[in-house]
């Protein structure tokens, strides 16, 4: 689903004319970028608040997960377990939900007025007997559990995700009746299953699982992540450098969002990722959540080209690098099962590792 174009100051304009010479050609992540990411947010633009933040613990679930090796993990930026967080992350900035009744609209859903939403990712949680048989373990991990509260109660959708390139299959079918019927979820009155699967492969995965579960794509998701970008409460230069950052960011794991940015926007600073930067920006007029994607977009590009950025925040740098993540060992089986979906998740469920 192509994108709409902008209306852009000159400042901006000469990044969009350059992304736009890139439509037609397969521009993709294997082509550039490094091939392991030395800590976490070298990694995601959307940057929590802090390290008591929801947004930090739900991101730290993939970021120091120690079990997953070789081509697997967040800090191997051609896998699903990096590129889920690094582009869905993005919703964060938003602080109306209008994104979601997109989303609802395309599994068969709808919401009234939506008052909080809440997800999180590699939602591990052990299975009862009902479904233990559909899947020779014990437990079953969904990829994103988005969880909403509005004026008719609660709702859910359960995600089954695949990197660019990836097509589900039939096992994806059970795994999403599964995480819609978890013992956690099956109370909830409104529950949707949805695959995210690239473009190309929305027909073969549609295919493979009998047409049961809607299918949401990263282009889309790409494109309603722009379109947000309209409501921020920021000038209209600031809007238009965000959405061409989530332009940047999707392009750089091949997923062209219709040529609108293959291209960074011109740094802040004399470079991306300084400190320089990082200052200009917080003295931008918008929400700390755009404030903080800017400085994490710059950081991420810093790194992709091979430099070594500067930290954006200053708690940040007091971060576990993966290496240390690896040796370490810190996170347990009972932290992979913290509902950090769910509203009633605090702070006080999370173990300090340090």
């Amino acid at each position: 689903m192509p994108c709409a174009r902008y209306s852009l100051r000159p400042h901006f304009e000469s990044a969009v004319r350059q992304g736009a010479r890139t439509k037609g050609r397969d521009v993709t992540a294997r082509k550039e970028g490094p091939t392991e990411l030395k800590v976490w947010w070298h990694g995601v633009a959307a940057l929590p608040e802090g390290p008591q933040d929801h947004a930090y613990y739900a991101l730290r679930r993939v970021w120091a997960d120690h079990t997953m090796a070789g081509p697997r993990g967040f800090y191997r930026p051609r896998s699903e377990d990096h590129l889920t967080p690094a582009l869905f992350q993005n919703f964060a900035l938003f602080s109306d939900f209008d994104w979601l009744h997109e989303i609802l609209g395309i599994v068969g859903g709808e919401a009234g007025k939506v008052a909080r939403v809440r997800w999180a990712y590699l939602c591990e949680e052990r299975l009862d007997a009902k479904l233990q048989r559909s899947h020779g373990r014990n437990f079953i991990i969904p990829d994103i559990l988005v969880f909403w509260e509005d004026d008719q109660g609660e709702g859910l959708i359960g995600f089954e995700v695949k990197r660019h390139g990836g097509a589900a299959d039939a096992k994806d079918s059970r795994k999403l009746e599964s995480y819609v019927d978890l013992p956690s979820t099956r109370g909830i009155d409104r529950r949707y299953g949805c695959l995210l699967v690239c473009d190309r492969q929305a027909t073969r995965s549609l295919d493979a699982t009998n047409k049961r579960w809607p299918v949401l794509t990263w282009e889309r998701v790409g494109c309603i992540q722009q379109k947000a970008t309209y409501s921020l409460p920021s000038p209209e230069e600031i809007r238009a450098c965000t959405s061409q950052w989530i332009a940047r960011q999707f392009m750089r794991y091949g997923i062209d969002l219709d040529g609108v940015g293959a291209d960074a926007p011109e740094s802040f600073g004399a470079r991306f990722g300084t400190k320089d930067a990082y200052d200009t920006i917080e003295n931008l007029r918008a929400p700390g959540s755009v404030k903080r994607f800017l400085k994490g977009s710059e950081c991420v590009e810093a790194a992709w080209q091979g430099h070594e950025p500067e930290s954006p925040m200053e708690w940040l740098k007091h971060e576990p690098t993966a290496e240390q993540l690896r040796g370490k060992k810190w996170q347990t089986t009972e932290d992979r099962r913290v509902r950090r979906w769910h509203f009633g998740w605090s702070v006080k469920h999370e173990r300090n590792w340090t």
